[in-house]
């Protein structure tokens, strides 16, 4: 087992919220493999001016019990929670701004969502 440093180690702070995500069959209906750490993006809908973009809003999964999954090699589970971390902290303010508890996004890669969410805490 190779270990995963958490963002919390790493960035000094709380992450910014949690969301619910369900991971999105690929064409086929293929499984994805999704590892811990992986650099996915995030985007929602919002009527600011950068609305329509996706944003360096990076995961941390979860495991069943709401801890940080700590084996960057474990596939994460299809449905999950996970940690959102907003690495551009510039524009913490702007999603404060419409980030809200029941908010609806995506965990993308590249253009492609690989996975749908919900917002279900906002934590700091």
């Amino acid at each position: 087992m190779e270990g995963y440093t958490p963002y919390s180690d790493i960035l000094k702070r709380l992450p910014d919220f949690r969301v619910q995500y369900q991971v999105l069959a690929k064409e086929g209906n293929d499984h994805r493999y999704i590892l811990q750490g992986s650099r996915f993006d995030f985007r929602y809908s919002n009527d600011g001016h950068l609305k329509n973009s996706h944003y360096m809003i990076w995961p941390e999964f979860e495991d069943e019990g709401g801890f940080t999954t700590l084996d960057k090699w474990l596939p994460v589970q299809p449905l999950g929670t996970a940690k959102m971390w907003i690495v551009n902290q510039t524009l913490k303010e702007y999603h404060r701004l419409y980030l809200k508890v029941g908010s609806i996004g995506y965990i993308t890669n590249g253009s492609e969502d690989i996975a749908i969410c919900e917002v279900i805490e906002i934590v700091d």
